[in-house]
């Protein structure tokens, strides 16, 4: 395999190998080394504007596949969750809607807005159930402004990512920007 390397050096940079834009084996470890670790943007808190709503999505769909599923609980606070039930891998929420909890299909599961596994039916007499295990993934949320991303990688803060550009720009008012699909 060809090695890549960037020279710190401006002035000896040169134009990566073939390979790189090529090779299948390249473009997976880019998915797990470059793009599960970064913060990525999720879309803005008007993807749930009321409490009880939620929101499926595949972050980078096509690409890192990950199923997800944006809350706004009764507190009104944001919750971003894995959309795949702890028990069987059932995909949770299909289409946006309002829900006072979370609802598995497969099994009838049953969850918090927050992820926390609240009932099974029949179930009860299981020793040692429910655990943490049972609960869905909650991944961290970076909000500035109206706008939110998370990462795959919960040990990587957004300062690290997105200090740079949210100094460039800290002049506009990104609170007041509205999405005008009209205008795309």
């Amino acid at each position: 395999m060809t090695d890549f390397s960037v020279d710190p050096d401006i002035a000896k940079a040169k134009t990566l190998h073939t390979d790189f834009y090529k090779r299948i084996e390249i473009f997976e470890q880019c998915k797990e080394k470059i793009f599960a670790p970064s913060w990525q943007f999720i879309g803005n808190t008007d993807l749930v504007p009321q409490h009880n709503d939620l929101f499926p999505f595949t972050l980078l769909e096509n690409y890192l596949d990950e199923p997800l599923l944006l809350t706004k609980d009764k507190n009104n606070d944001i919750h971003l969750l894995s959309n795949v039930c702890t028990h069987r891998g059932n995909i949770i929420a299909e289409k946006p809607c309002a829900a006072a909890h979370l609802r598995c299909r497969y099994h009838g599961r049953k969850f918090d807005l927050n992820g926390k596994f609240m009932a099974m039916p029949e179930f009860k007499e299981v020793e040692n159930f429910p655990c943490d295990d049972d609960n869905l993934t909650q991944l961290n949320i970076f909000k500035w402004s109206k706008f939110l991303f998370t990462t795959l990688n919960q040990k990587l803060v957004a300062n690290i990512f997105l200090k740079d550009m949210i100094e460039r720009v800290s002049w506009m008012p990104l609170d007041e920007f509205v999405f005008r699909p009209e205008l795309s």
